[in-house]
């Protein structure tokens, strides 16, 4: 599930995230809602565009940068929850 307030894109996927974060969107900050995680990031068409080519599984990137972008996105959330 997405939302785009103040043309930012938010959403609760941590996998679609990382997807945004290795195809070099900025992630503006996290959000915290009880205990889920909302990543907020920059520029709401190119997320909405870039995530629609994930969902229809024709989106390519580098897989080492999504793997990184994995691990550094559950570091950022667990970091900030302690």
């Amino acid at each position: 599930m997405s939302q785009t307030i103040n043309n930012n894109y938010c959403i609760k996927d941590l996998y679609e995230a990382a997807v945004l974060h290795a195809s070099h969107v900025p992630l503006l900050r996290l959000e915290f809602d009880q205990k889920q995680a909302w990543f907020i990031f920059e520029n709401s068409k190119d997320c909405q565009e870039t995530s629609s080519k994930y969902w229809a599984e024709t989106l390519q990137v580098n897989a080492k940068h999504y793997s990184d972008s994995i691990k550094s996105l559950k570091e950022r959330i667990f970091a900030q929850r302690r």
